[in-house]
């Protein structure tokens, strides 16, 4: 018995004196290319071309965001293939279009060119149509979120059969965005896996036409108490200015969003990350459309 204990002290040992003098090393040979311009941005039909351009950096290492920050480039913007301008770009790396304004229905395509980086470009992105609300009403009701009061807006939507379109819902209290909106239809076509694709931002909500027809109501709620304020009984105390932004964008942004919903908690173990979408030949980034609709009214 002592014998046995002995020997089980010693290997104890042994063990013990192997794990503190033995130094495990792993060689990691990190995937970088090198520098290569970041290019987000997009199209649209009122605020004309706007651009920002950074850089990539190691993933190793520490990097101030002043550092990113990529201005020495020269961006053209070119529409169905011929270029028509050349943005003006300030030292912050943020260019824009002047005295031009996008023509729905076109093709739009950026490309950088720099002698400090390799050039890159974005593909095509077509500017579609405003979107076309009517049928627009709205009503306070209850027990609409987490039983809550909620606003409750709803109208009907015009767009062009035959095509994938994709919407961005939005909406704005006395200028400044602080309305939580979810999009209710997603509730009636929800399957496993999302095939409809719907997503819910904290301020926004995003649709797409595949899962309902033109004719079809849609609805959203917006969270009632972060929209007024109300008296001791529950009541409109104020009447509050509110404006309602439905915008027509391209698939690109509407697939740049998707990817960048990662698996969480549990899920996070048995999944694999979502790999964020670009469109940049060459670079990083993403360029897009958007085409909006703005309706104002109060309450």
């Amino acid at each position: 018995m002592k014998s046995s204990l002995f020997s089980m002290f010693f290997l104890f040992i042994f063990i013990l004196g192997c794990s503190i003098n033995h130094d495990t090393s792993i060689d990691l040979n990190e995937i970088y290319k090198g520098d290569k311009i970041v290019l987000n941005g997009f199209v649209d039909l009122d605020s004309g071309c706007i651009v920002n351009l950074s850089k990539t950096a190691p993933s190793s290492g520490q990097h101030l965001n002043s550092e990113l920050k990529f201005s020495d480039a020269r961006l053209f913007l070119l529409e169905n293939g011929d270029t028509i301008t050349e943005l003006k770009g300030d030292s912050n790396g943020r260019f824009t279009s002047t005295n031009y304004k996008p023509t729905v229905g076109s093709k739009y395509k950026v490309v950088a060119v720099s002698t400090k980086l390799p050039n890159c470009s974005s593909e095509e992105v077509i500017l579609l149509d405003k979107p076309q609300l009517k049928n627009i009403n709205t009503k306070i009701k209850e027990n609409l979120i987490f039983g809550r009061m909620g606003l409750l807006f709803y109208f009907n939507l015009t767009y062009q059969t035959g095509n994938s379109n994709y919407f961005i819902y939005t909406a704005f209290k006395d200028k400044e965005r602080d309305l939580g909106i979810t999009f209710l239809n997603k509730q009636e076509f929800r399957q496993t896996d999302n095939p409809c694709e719907y997503f819910n931002g904290d301020y926004y909500a995003g649709f797409n036409t595949k899962c309902f027809q033109s004719s079809d109501t849609l609805s959203f709620a917006g969270d009632y108490t972060s929209g007024f304020n109300l008296d001791s009984t529950g009541q409109i105390a104020t009447i509050k200015n509110y404006s309602l932004v439905l915008t027509h964008i391209s698939s690109e942004l509407y697939n740049y969003i998707l990817s960048r919903n990662q698996p969480k908690g549990i899920e996070a173990a048995f999944v694999q990350p979502n790999i964020l979408f670009t469109n940049i030949k060459n670079g990083y980034g993403i360029f897009y459309a958007t085409n909006s609709q703005k309706i104002n009214y109060k309450f």
